[in-house]
């Protein structure tokens, strides 16, 4: 069974990993989308709504993990926001993005996590609890 659990949370770290990869590939994507794209100041301006969708709040999660609190290479990700409102929005959820700073990036865990117990569950499917091996 040990070895059920070592493959496992090898598989929920290498689902980690890929997610952050994936995360990492998007921002890099905006960014070269922002520099091949630079939106003039006017277009830019109307285009700077007030409200958080959540892509947009994913992604200045992201974001905070990546540039810290660079607010302007932010701002240049989320083309929707301007930086003022990015530091509104840091200073709103400071605690919450510190403790991401200062810790294992962890925004996907949810999702890692609920993967992890699909797959866990699965293996409990499989396995003979009186011989203890898999069936």
């Amino acid at each position: 069974m040990e070895q059920e659990e070592l493959t496992a949370k090898e598989n929920c770290k290498n689902l980690e990993n890929r997610l952050r990869m994936q995360a990492e590939k998007e921002l890099n994507e905006d960014v070269k989308h922002y520099q091949i794209n630079v939106p003039s100041s006017s277009t830019a301006v109307s285009q700077k709504s007030a409200t958080w969708s959540n892509e947009e709040r994913w992604k200045i999660l992201f974001a905070f993990q990546r540039y810290g609190r660079n607010f302007r290479a932010i701002a240049e990700v989320l083309e929707t926001k301007s930086i003022d409102q990015i530091k509104g929005f840091y200073l709103t959820m400071q605690t919450e993005i510190d403790s991401i700073e200062n810790s294992m990036f962890i925004l996907l865990g949810f999702q890692m996590v609920n993967e992890c117990m699909l797959y866990y569950e699965e293996l409990a499917n499989k396995c003979d609890p009186y011989r203890k091996r898999l069936v």
